[in-house]
């Protein structure tokens, strides 16, 4: 019992420390989510005329979905404001375990992450729009009326952008691994095959569930490893 006491005295103050950083990100995640409800009606009516709907008519098929799209809202918002400083405070955190080194690879990658994720998030957002035009012209094509639901509509995009903005950091990941050498670059190349199937069961997982947006995920993502593995060519 008296070990037991001390081992959690021991371990106790990094538990405490851990509790205040992520208390902040809680706070700006509620923050940010605050504003996504509060102006959830100013970003629908922006993000609706931006993707310049023709032909298509949005309807929300319950009067519960303002609440469902406000929260949407709210979680896309909050993770927007939240993620770059929960970045920040787990660096921060691990920090003193680090070697000088690791230290300053760290460093040097942290803007990279945060400027990965808006690109990731911005693409899952441009890819959204794109397959809404096509079928959309598709469908006028077979002169058959666009009726979608706007809340379907509004969760699709926001699970698009945040999925998007985290699978952007894999380039980030296998660098930091790669010249940690907790990685080898020689082995992830020799098992191209592994990867690449790991990556097809990634895209298929996420939504939207047809053929041609799993391509259009797959495709950056096998850039991006393979634009890694080139960014590390003198790694061993």
């Amino acid at each position: 019992m008296i070990k037991q006491i001390k081992s959690w005295e021991k371990y106790s103050v990094y538990f405490l420390e851990l509790k205040k950083k992520l208390t902040l990100v809680m706070v700006l995640f509620l923050v940010g989510a605050l504003l996504g409800v509060i102006f959830c009606q100013d970003i629908l009516s922006s993000i609706i005329h931006w993707y310049n709907f023709s032909g298509v008519n949005l309807v929300m098929t319950s009067p519960g979905q303002v609440f469902e799209i406000a929260t949407y809202s709210g979680i896309l918002f909050g993770c927007i404001l939240a993620s770059p400083v929960l970045i920040y405070e787990l660096f921060c955190f691990i920090r003193p375990a680090l070697t000088k080194t690791e230290q300053k690879l760290t460093i040097t990658l942290l803007p990279i992450i945060i400027f990965l994720f808006f690109i990731g998030a911005a693409f899952g957002i441009w890819m959204s729009q794109s397959l809404i035009t096509l079928y959309s012209n598709v469908s006028m094509g077979f002169k058959v009326n666009n009726i979608w639901d706007v809340q379907k509509f509004f969760s699709l995009l926001s699970i698009m952008a945040i999925l998007c903005g985290f699978i952007f950091q894999m380039p980030v990941i296998l660098t930091w691994l790669m010249r940690l050498k907790v990685v080898n670059r020689k082995t992830l190349a020799n098992n191209r095959k592994y990867v690449y199937a790991a990556l097809v069961i990634i895209t298929v997982l996420m939504p939207p569930p047809d053929l041609l947006s799993d391509l259009i995920i797959f495709l950056p993502m096998a850039i991006l490893f393979e634009g890694t593995m080139l960014f590390n060519l003198g790694q061993k």
